[in-house]
């Protein structure tokens, strides 16, 4: 083929297909360099430089899309986890130090020792951005700080309505900052203030009673169903709240209605099965009696 070519005074290069271009599809482009892209070119419309963020020079993406890689990683750390670290746990296996061998990652439960009194707590929304998930909670026992009972005591009357006297807790949380490291550093700051303060014997606040009308303490009776306790408990419960009632002008608690109801509901039962009990102890003996006559 090529020699026909040849003969026919063709060359190589002309045997090649072209793409014939109209002359209009030819034109010169200004390119303009990609900082300072937006002075090059100008705004599409009236209204573009108020919708771009200050210092904004079309060299970076914008935060949204910075958001949304940011759930990427996060979620892709999540599937790295899933896919390599959690095959490797396994419940009630020792380590292995063989070569060759995967390390496994369970451990067994270890309590916290007294020098690890503090407990925080963190709050995590799977890669959505939400305003609470800087928000750190720290938890703590005043018993296990190492101080003397007057200290205890004055570090109770400081953290005020923090403190719960019925779980022995003081419980305090931070969501000032932007980072969850930065609250947990503020509260961990914050307790050693209060630590330092109770131990200053200048003034131990003898004078200054505690103060817990923050609790709202319930008699038994009220949290639990009026069933579980025997009728002699709930009848002397009912006559102590109207007595209290009655001495000092307040109306009755919220629970009482309802207990009422319910211990005349039992003691109707309870009466109901007695008679019954009693029909069919009357009915065999009936019976009895036909039969042996």
């Amino acid at each position: 083929m090529l020699r026909r070519f040849r003969a026919l005074g063709i060359g190589a290069a002309a045997a090649r297909p072209t793409l014939a271009l109209p002359q209009h599809a030819i034109t010169s482009v200004s390119i303009a360099p990609q900082r300072g892209m937006a002075e090059a070119r100008g705004p599409r419309n009236e209204f573009e430089q108020e919708e771009l963020p200050p210092g904004w020079e079309w060299d970076d993406i914008s935060p949204l899309a910075h958001s949304e890689l940011e759930r990427h990683r996060e979620a892709r750390h999540y599937a790295r986890i899933a896919a390599y670290e959690m095959p490797r746990l396994a419940r009630n296996a020792a380590p292995s130090h063989r070569p060759g061998c995967p390390i496994m990652l369970a451990k067994p439960f270890v309590p916290p020792t007294k020098a690890q009194p503090l407990r925080f707590r963190y709050t995590t929304y799977m890669g959505e951005d939400h305003p609470a998930e800087s928000k750190v909670v720290l938890e703590f026992d005043p018993r296990d700080l190492g101080l003397t009972r007057l200290e205890q005591s004055k570090l109770i009357k400081l953290v005020g309505v923090r403190y719960h006297p019925g779980k022995k807790i003081v419980k305090m949380s931070c969501e000032m900052f932007e980072h969850q490291a930065q609250n947990k550093r503020y509260l961990s700051d914050l307790v050693d203030k209060l630590i330092s303060e109770a131990k200053n014997m200048k003034d131990t606040f003898k004078d200054i009673p505690h103060d817990f009308r923050h609790v709202k303490f319930r008699p038994l009776i009220a949290r639990r169903q009026v069933r579980s306790f025997p009728l002699e408990w709930v009848d002397q419960a009912l006559q102590r709240e109207h007595e209290r009632a009655a001495k000092t002008g307040r109306p009755l608690a919220e629970w009482v209605d309802s207990a009422t109801e319910e211990l005349q509901e039992r003691k109707r039962k309870i009466a109901e099965r007695a008679t019954a009990a009693i029909d069919r102890r009357a009915g065999g003996l009936l019976r009895r009696q036909a039969s042996c006559s």
